[in-house]
């Protein structure tokens, strides 16, 4: 009995000890993506260094400042403004059912619905 509550406070601490790298690995992560994004804008590869500058803001959304300022390259780079952008961890949005649609009306959080007759 005794052996069994200690591998469970083991395993426990492991899944904590797991949550505490993921959390601080991120930020790391989203830094070598910033790096990575001017190098590559610098050689001319503009829509890769949007892609990293959009995964660095993703990951840096915990500090909202430096995700900020990753969406303000993003916006720069591609000249669109970043309610366009999708959130590559989120699933794309269903389309099914409305023949017309204005897209400032449209959010992240919306479903629309587009049949195709």
């Amino acid at each position: 009995m005794k052996r069994a509550a200690k591998s469970g406070g083991r395993a426990r601490a492991r899944g904590v000890a797991k949550t505490l790298i993921a959390l601080a690995s991120g930020p790391a992560i989203a830094i070598a993506y910033c790096v990575a994004a001017g190098r590559d804008e610098k050689n001319g590869y503009r829509l890769t260094a949007a892609f990293e500058w959009r995964k660095a803001a993703e990951l840096l959304a915990v500090f909202p400042s430096m995700a900020d300022h990753c969406w303000q390259q993003w916006e720069r780079i591609m000249n669109l403004p970043r309610r366009l952008a999708e959130p590559a961890s989120f699933p794309r949005q269903r389309l099914v059912g409305v023949t017309c649609l204005r897209l400032e009306s449209l959010t992240t959080r919306d479903e629309v619905v587009i049949s195709v007759a």
